[in-house]
């Protein structure tokens, strides 16, 4: 077998049939259309178009059968497939540029490695900002959902991703687990992944509560408790005064979080002060965004 052979790909969908279909194609025309893929409906209003079926005969095409949610539902991938590293997208993300074998082959490599973040695009022309990075794969702390390589079992070992933290910031609350069994997180940047972004479920006000509340969750989660009692205040602090997201929704997010703590806190697995302080120094890892020139 391959490295690249080695690669399970795992996506989830809700009621975005076209979007999957580009993605289904562009990872065929990337030389992925024999890899074990399966697509993941987090119950869409309408059933996988037979058309969609018979132009990807290869993929396995799941259904659940309670609402998931983005996070459940790529914990759930993680168990359908079988393949040693699970190649982790969006329904509207795909590679664009780099070799994925010898992307695999350089993570089995390491002992130490729980997954790759790559660069995520979300701008066609990003040739010239990659172009800059420094080649070499580095740790960062944490890697964005729709473009990863994670080894699949270690993934699941860890527990897989915190469901509480429902569609956004599972990726860091794994990574700062993982940090308790030395593991890391390495930038790949020789990989990069097209996403585009669809406005689906993106909706600003509602993310900006969820990213407060996310947040906070994962400090109740994973922080040593002297961590813990200084980021409620200060990160409240910031995100007021530097105006991160709205007031109400900053007050909307507390609120929830300290709503769900008593049910995490059952959960609670502090990392040592030690991996705690090196993972804050950790980069984070890069997107080159929409509608900008710099790299954030």
């Amino acid at each position: 077998m391959t490295p690249l052979d080695q690669i399970g790909i795992g996506i989830p969908t809700r009621d975005r049939w076209d979007e999957l279909g580009r993605t289904l194609q562009a990872l065929a025309d990337y030389g992925l259309g024999g890899n074990e893929t399966v697509v993941l409906d987090d119950l869409s209003r309408e059933p996988v178009p037979a058309a969609l079926r018979e132009r990807f005969p290869r993929v396995r095409f799941e259904r659940t059968t309670r609402p998931r949610y983005v996070t459940g539902v790529r914990n759930d991938l993680a168990r359908l497939l079988t393949s040693p590293l699970f190649l982790q997208i969006d329904n509207d993300s795909f590679p664009v540029r780099g070799d994925l074998g010898a992307a695999a082959a350089w993570l089995q490599k390491q002992d130490d490695a729980l997954a790759l973040a790559f660069i995520v695009a979300e701008r066609d022309d990003f040739a010239e900002a990659v172009g800059a990075l420094p080649p070499d794969p580095a740790p960062c702390d944490f890697f964005i959902g729709c473009g990863a390589l994670i080894k699949r079992e270690l993934f699941l070992e860890l527990g897989g991703y915190e469901e509480d933290l429902e569609y956004m910031a599972e990726e860091i609350g794994v990574t700062l687990h993982a940090q308790s069994r030395g593991l890391q997180v390495y930038q790949y940047p020789a990989v990069t992944v097209r996403h585009y972004r669809s406005p689906l479920a993106r909706d600003p006000v509602e993310r900006a509560a969820l990213n407060i509340r996310n947040e906070l969750l994962i400090a109740g989660l994973y922080y040593p408790f002297a961590f813990l009692l200084l980021r409620w205040p200060v990160y409240l602090a910031k995100a007021l005064v530097f105006g991160w997201f709205p007031r109400r929704q900053i007050v909307k997010g507390a609120l929830a979080a300290a709503r769900r703590y008593p049910a995490i806190w059952r959960k609670r697995q502090p990392v040592a002060v030690g991996a705690f302080l090196r993972w804050k120094r950790l980069p984070r890892p890069v997107t080159v965004r929409e509608r900008r020139s710099s790299l954030g």
